[in-house]
């Protein structure tokens, strides 16, 4: 009886390797500010957390995250 030759698809060729952080291209200090800035206008002017997420460039189903996103910038640059 012969023995067959296993030829499953590789995933992950090469081995599986941990995912570096902010690699291709990190936030600066001006997109934050600006990030604040945008936030800031669009909540006062009524607007939502999902119009704010659209302003931004990110999935409209992601607005939960925007407030904690503007928190966590306001943190690292020391606004108050």
């Amino acid at each position: 009886m012969r023995k067959l030759k296993s030829r499953q698809l590789n995933l992950f060729p090469g081995g599986i390797r941990k995912q570096k952080y902010n690699r291709g291209n990190p936030i600066t200090k001006d997109v934050k500010l600006y990030r604040i800035k945008t936030f800031n206008q669009i909540r006062k002017a009524g607007g939502s957390l999902k119009d704010v997420a659209v302003k931004w460039g990110m999935s409209p189903n992601s607005c939960g995250k925007v407030h904690y996103i503007v928190w966590n910038y306001k943190e690292e640059l020391g606004i108050n």
